[in-house]
């Protein structure tokens, strides 16, 4: 998580927006290297805190759809220890700024995952 929080904080420094990044399109190799995959939603300018914030943002939208799903489980500690090394690398103070926006952010999330599945119901096979 480190590094990942690392390297999230390095494409902000360097000016790239991914605004599809979650954990399907991170990959670690067999030396523990991480690289990023699937830019073709990503684009160049300057990043500032909301954009910080809407890219962890859908990394937790993710994370959150996966674990109601059952597919993996991040700790609260787990992810508070990302968020405070973003916050720390980036200079910027996230974790307050998204505290305020939480409880909406779990509204509309649920609200949009509800919609999608009126509209793509599981299947049993």
């Amino acid at each position: 998580l480190r590094n990942l929080a690392r390297l999230f904080c390095e494409m902000g420094k360097l000016g790239v927006y991914h605004p599809d990044l979650h954990f399907q399109n991170v990959l670690v190799t067999q030396r523990k290297t991480i690289l990023l995959l699937d830019f073709d939603k990503a684009y160049k300018k300057t990043i500032k805190q909301k954009d910080l914030q809407n890219m962890l943002w859908r990394l937790n939208r993710f994370t959150e759809k996966k674990e109601k799903s059952g597919k993996f489980i991040f700790t609260l500690k787990e992810k508070i220890f990302f968020l405070r090394t973003v916050e720390r690398i980036s200079g910027y103070h996230l974790i307050e700024a998204m505290e305020k926006q939480q409880a909406r952010k779990q509204n509309s999330h649920a609200l949009g995952w509800f919609i999608e599945s009126l509209f793509y119901p599981k299947t049993t096979r």
